[in-house]
C-alpha cells in the first residue's frame, strides 16, 4: 500500500528496492524485476541495492545475473554477511566446493547461530563428501532452528562418521551445546 500511494518520480533508490522486495514476496516477479532494474539505475554503486537485486536473481535461479551484482556488492562492502552468504551459495551451485566451503565457514563465524547458514554449510560439506562435517553442521542447524529431534538425528549420524580426534572434539562441543539448550543452560552468543 505504501508504494501504491507514491509516484515513480517521488521514489528514491531504496524505495525501488523495497517495492521490488514487496512485489517479489507477492510473487509478482516481472514487476519486481522492473523495480530492481530501476533501483540499479540509480544505485549502481550502492552495496545494499546490488545485494538485494542479486538476491532477487539468485532466488529466481538466474545465477548469471546474480553473481556480478553480488560480486560488486561484496567488493563495496566485504563485511556484509548476507552478501557473502549468497556468494558462497553461488559457488556451491557451481560445485566449486574448494571456495564455497571456506566462504560459508567465514559467514558461519560472523553469524554462528544462524540455522540457515549452518544448513547450507552442511549441504556443501555433504556434497563435497565430508559426511561428518555435513551431519555436524546439519545438527547445529536443527539445534538453532529449535528442532531437537532433527538435531539428535544428525548428532547420531555424526557420531558414526567421526574419523579423528579433532572431529571427536567437535562432536563433544555439539553434544555440550545440545545439552545446554535442553537444560536451558549457557548459550553461545
Amino acid at each position: 500500500a505504501y508504494y501504491e500511494n507514491k509516484s515513480e518520480s517521488e521514489m528514491i533508490c531504496l524505495d525501488r528496492v523495497g517495492k521490488g522486495i514487496a512485489l517479489e514476496r507477492l510473487k509478482k516477479f516481472p514487476l519486481a524485476e522492473k523495480s530492481f532494474l530501476a533501483a540499479l539505475e540509480c544505485g549502481q554503486d550502492d552495496a545494499l541495492v546490488l545485494r538485494e537485486a542479486g538476491m532477487f536473481y539468485f532466488n529466481r535461479g538466474d545465477f548469471a545475473k546474480s553473481a556480478p551484482l553480488l560480486q560488486k556488492a561484496s567488493f563495496l562492502n566485504p563485511r556484509d554477511a548476507m552478501t557473502q552468504f549468497f556468494m558462497a551459495r553461488i559457488l556451491g551451485e557451481k560445485k566449486d566446493f574448494a571456495q564455497a566451503i571456506p566462504a560459508m565457514r567465514r559467514v558461519s563465524r560472523e553469524v554462528p547461530e544462524d540455522s540457515e547458514v549452518r544448513y547450507h554449510l552442511g549441504r556443501l560439506l555433504g556434497e563435497s563428501g565430508d559426511i561428518f562435517g555435513a551431519h555436524l553442521q546439519l545438527a547445529y542447524s536443527a539445534l538453532y532452528g529449535r528442532d531437537t529431534e532433527k538435531a539428535k538425528f544428525h548428532l547420531d549420524r555424526a557420531r558414526h562418521a567421526v574419523r579423528n580426534e579433532d572431529e571427536q572434539k567437535e562432536l563433544s562441543d555439539l553434544e555440550r551445546a545440545l545439552g545446554e539448550r535442553k537444560s536451558g543452560g549457557p548459550q553461545a552468543v
